[in-house]
């Protein structure tokens, strides 16, 4: 399968950083501060970019595309303000750290079409993998919170794999924030304060975590428990 050039990108830039570094003592608190600035030196540049994502021959999958043309683009231009502040928040303010960073890429074409990966935290089950999202912002944003689908399920139409409690193998992403999970009033998601950026570190703090079986429903209770252990 042919991946998103979002992936091809980072993973390339990622493998060349890895066989650059040099050796280095894990006590060793100096070269550990270097290499982090190394890398977030090398991998800022790359986390915000606008692409083309249907340009003639080009072939980026993308999940809403159908919804894309059943809503055309005349709806647009009630949001637009609403997605150029959120495209200025999210080329500035994404998550970058070795242990774990964020990438977006912006359509060209459209400003309520993007792709969102995350890279896996550090501890976790998910460290060093990394995590592609397709995002659309339908006709109502931000009424409505903006659509968000995992592609990383094994199969980009018919998923395979499933290894996290809110994360289906359909690729929904369960998020009270994203009124796809029951949640506190002040968890869900708010027209007025809530965000791309709240979704992004929400999945990366609350999903992509080191003990994902307590996030099962009724699973969490048992966290401290022998059963649980």
């Amino acid at each position: 399968m042919r991946l998103a050039p979002l992936i091809t990108i980072v993973c390339r830039v990622l493998s060349k950083r890895v066989k650059e570094l040099p050796m280095k003592s894990q006590n060793d608190e100096k070269d550990a501060v270097t290499e982090e600035e190394r890398y977030m030196k090398v991998m800022k540049a790359l986390q915000f970019e606008t692409v083309s994502f249907f340009a003639e021959g080009s072939f980026i999958p993308y999940h809403y595309e159908s919804s894309l043309s059943s809503v055309g683009t005349s709806s647009l231009g009630k949001r637009t303000r609403r997605l150029a502040q959120e495209i200025v928040t999210l080329s500035n303010s994404l998550p970058l750290s070795s242990s774990s960073s964020v990438f977006v890429r912006a359509c060209e074409e459209r400003l309520d079409v993007m792709k969102v990966l995350i890279t896996g935290p550090a501890d976790t089950p998910y460290m060093n993998g990394c995590f592609e999202f397709d995002v659309w912002f339908p006709t109502d944003y931000p009424n409505s919170p903006m659509h968000v689908n995992l592609e990383t399920t094994g199969n980009h139409t018919v998923g395979f794999v499933r290894f996290n409690p809110n994360l289906y193998n359909d690729g929904k992403v369960c998020l009270s924030v994203l009124n796809t999970w029951h949640g506190r009033p002040e968890e869900r998601w708010n027209p007025e304060t809530s965000s791309l950026l709240q979704v992004i570190v929400s999945v990366q703090s609350l999903i992509l975590v080191a003990e994902p079986y307590f996030n099962e429903p009724g699973y969490e209770r048992s966290r401290y428990t022998q059963a649980g252990q």
